[in-house]
């Protein structure tokens, strides 16, 4: 989700084939922390709501929060 490249498709399959978002749906079926579960989970439905109001969606995730990925730094 740092990446600086957007993320952006014109439907919702062509979102699902980005190699991120397999990453991401990947990384779901692990066991996480319920804050960065969340962000993910929060992320990917952002993605779908885009496409399904806008028709496209171009999204720079690292200007969202990164409250979750501060704490796991902080956690010992």
């Amino acid at each position: 989700m740092t990446d600086a490249k957007p993320y952006m498709a014109k439907s919702k399959e062509a979102l699902e084939r980005d190699a991120r978002v397999g990453e991401l749906r990947f990384l779901l079926k692990v066991q996480l922390f319920f804050d960065l579960q969340l962000e993910i989970e929060g992320f990917l439905d952002l993605l779908h709501d885009q496409i399904e109001r806008h028709g496209s969606v171009s999204l720079l995730p690292r200007k969202l929060s990164q409250d979750s990925l501060e704490s796991l730094f902080g956690c010992r």
